[in-house]
């Protein structure tokens, strides 16, 4: 009986831990989206804005405002 309460626990929170690292996964996904938008558009500003105004902001979202596509669309010269 204590072997399947573990399981039964065990599953419980793999369920769960499993459902809040995908809901996670995919809001960061909606937040590059937004930022290289908002990038490609031309507001650097802003992009700038809603990186650092995120709680745990991802250090692959800064790396967007280096990449030499966006630099390009804002009119930023790229080095070589």
């Amino acid at each position: 009986m204590g072997v399947m309460m573990l399981w039964l626990v065990t599953l419980y929170d793999l369920g769960t831990n499993a459902l809040g690292e995908h809901i996670s996964a995919l809001v960061q996904d909606i937040q590059e989206k937004n930022v290289m938008h908002v990038l490609l558009s031309g507001k650097q500003e802003q992009a700038i804005f809603m990186i650092s105004s995120q709680q745990f902001p991802d250090a692959s979202m800064f790396r967007l405002l280096d990449c030499p596509c966006t630099a390009r669309r804002i009119g930023k010269p790229q080095a070589l």
